[in-house]
């Protein structure tokens, strides 16, 4: 299945001498989609840091909002070239619901950062308007490039699931039977608990991505193929004898 930057160089290549498609906006949308996923981890990354974290821990994420500020404005001001007025005239553009969760989590009273909260904007997509709004726009075709890269996006994210499952399994697989010290108890644990953190961040993104592809009113074809999750697909509940079989276990989703 192709990955977004693949995604992105066959659009880049297909569309490099179209009237119809605005000079950069293949790149601009896969920024877009970046700066999303980007949010998502840092919001969560700050929320997640402790009492405790050392100095270098918090400038570590407060470099990476700053760069997420800087990213957003530039997205942000390149707008109209690639969308024109469009998102200003429609006065029903509402905010994607991973805007508003990325606030909640922004909005931290516990945290005690330099830069303690930062405003995470709806981005201006395609999918913000709508397909028929995009069409009533003249900009379906823009529409369609976000859900070709939202198809990449996806692609990459049900890998990443597929990885983290396959590391999860192993750890069952070959330390928690094995478990004879505290200490290696706790050190092995945690690994699970990692795992379960990462499985959420990417289920999370394939889930706005399986609503976007709907918004964007994909074909019959595509939304059958990438199917929601469920709790039960994100699990690995049977021991395994051979550790790379975990690899498809999740197999009926790609």
């Amino acid at each position: 299945a192709a990955s977004v930057r693949t995604v992105e160089m066959d659009l880049l290549g297909q569309h490099a001498s179209s009237v119809e498609t605005p000079q950069g906006a293949v790149t601009w949308l896969a920024q877009g989609l970046a700066i999303k996923e980007s949010a998502l981890h840092v919001m969560k990354d700050k929320r997640s840091l402790k009492l405790t974290a050392t100095n270098v821990q918090k400038l570590a994420v407060i470099r990476r909002m700053d760069r997420l500020s800087s990213d957003i404005s530039k997205f942000i001001d390149a707008v109209t070239a690639h969308m024109g007025s469009a998102i200003e005239d429609h006065d029903e553009t509402t905010a994607d619901e991973a805007e508003s969760e990325w606030e909640e989590q922004n909005d931290d009273p516990h945290c005690n950062l330099p830069l303690p909260f930062i405003h995470i904007p709806a981005l201006p997509l395609p999918l913000s308007l709508g397909h028929r709004n995009c069409k009533k726009h003249n900009l379906a075709v823009i529409a369609d490039l976000e859900l070709q890269l939202r198809v990449g996006q996806e692609n990459d994210t049900l890998h990443s699931i597929h990885l983290t499952l396959a590391d999860k399994a192993v750890v069952f697989h070959t330390k928690v039977p094995h478990i004879s010290k505290q200490s290696a108890n706790t050190h092995t644990w945690g690994k699970v608990h990692q795992a379960d953190m990462v499985l959420s961040r990417h289920a999370q993104i394939y889930r706005k991505c399986c609503k976007a592809m709907v918004a964007l009113e994909a074909d019959e074809t595509l939304l059958e193929r990438y199917k929601p999750l469920v709790n039960q697909d994100l699990k690995v509940t049977t021991a395994i004898s051979d550790p790379n079989c975990s690899v498809h276990h999740m197999e009926n989703l790609a």
